[in-house]
Order: structure tokens, then sequence, then C-alpha cells
């Protein structure tokens, strides 16, 4: 029988491992966590309208769709700006921007469970499990942007928490992959 190996398990271990300790951090430090994040959200904007401008001034002889790179880059300056300056705003932004970055990592976090269990993994479920919990989390924050707004520091670092938990986990899962299956 052919065995399977996944290689480089160790990065999924090591973004996990991060992705727990950051959870943490934002739960023990909340107003802080908060406005670094509202900030952080207006910045990253900006900056990706920057990037934006500037490839499409650099590459204006070389893409006929060049206009469309400009347009977007000007328009992530100016929004980038506007949520410097209406941190309201842009607390509200993140709370949706988080919602649905979390809903597609639970999402991921589903389908890395049914692999599981087709590699023939017995306890797959608990990688579901902590997929679903993610799940739930951020579809609070996407339907009930006050709620989320109040609670997002506790429910993001309690979220990517449980995301590292579970990442670090299936790690170890896919470091054993060959073992498993040549048991199989």
């Amino acid at each position: 029988m052919a065995t399977t190996k996944v290689k480089n398990w160790w990065l999924i271990f090591t973004l996990s491992l991060l992705i727990a300790l950051l959870g943490i951090v934002v739960m023990m430090k909340p107003v802080e966590a908060f406005a670094a994040l509202v900030f952080y959200f207006a910045f990253m904007t900006m900056f990706s309208g920057f990037f934006n401008f500037f490839f499409a001034l650099y590459n204006r002889k070389n893409l006929d769709s060049w206009g469309w790179f400009l347009f977007l880059g000007i328009l992530e300056v100016v929004l980038g700006i506007a949520l410097f300056l209406q941190p309201h705003i842009t607390a509200l932004a993140l709370v949706l921007y988080v919602g649905f970055w979390l809903t597609f990592k639970a999402v991921l976090g589903i389908g890395y469970s049914f692999e599981l269990k087709k590699l023939g993994f017995r306890d797959w479920w608990l990688n579901l499990l902590g997929a679903i919990i993610t799940l739930i989390f951020s579809f609070l924050m996407i339907i009930n942007p006050i709620f989320g707004a109040i609670s997002i520091v506790y429910l993001t670092g309690i979220t990517l928490l449980l995301t590292g938990i579970f990442g670090i986990y299936l790690s170890f899962q896919l470091k054993n992959v060959e073992d498993v299956v040549a048991r199989a």
C-alpha cells in the first residue's frame, strides 16, 4: 500500500500557535486591542491603496487595465483617510470584516475536518466542532453589528484562540497522516 506524507505540517502549527497567542493578548488588553484593530484596519486600507496606485502608474504602458488599478488605489486611499477620520464607522466596518473573515476560516475548518475523516482519523469531529463554534461566533458578529462592536475584542480573542487551538490539533493530525494511512 502506498503511503501519504504531509510535508511542512509545522507551517500550520506555527500559524495556529501565533493565532492562539494573539487571541490571548487581545483578551488581556481589550481597550488597547480594539483601538489598535480600528486604526490598523484604516491604515491597511490606505496602504493597499498606495500600492495599487503606484502599481497602476508603473504599469500604465504594460497593462490595458491599469486604469482600474489606479481607480482602486485612489478609492482605497480616500477610504483609508475617511476610516482614520471616522473611527466609529471604522469600528463597524471592522466588525463586519472580522465576521466575514472568521466565517471563511470556519468554512475552511469544516472542509479540513471532512478531509481528516476521509483519511481515517476517528476524532476528526473535534476539528469540525471547533469550526462550527467559530462559525457561530462569526455569524453573531455579522448579524448584530452592535453586539459585535461591544464584544468584538472578546469574541475575536476567543475565536482566535479556538482557531489556533484547533489549527494546532489539525497540524498534529497532518503530521501523523503517514502513520494512519500505513495502518489502514
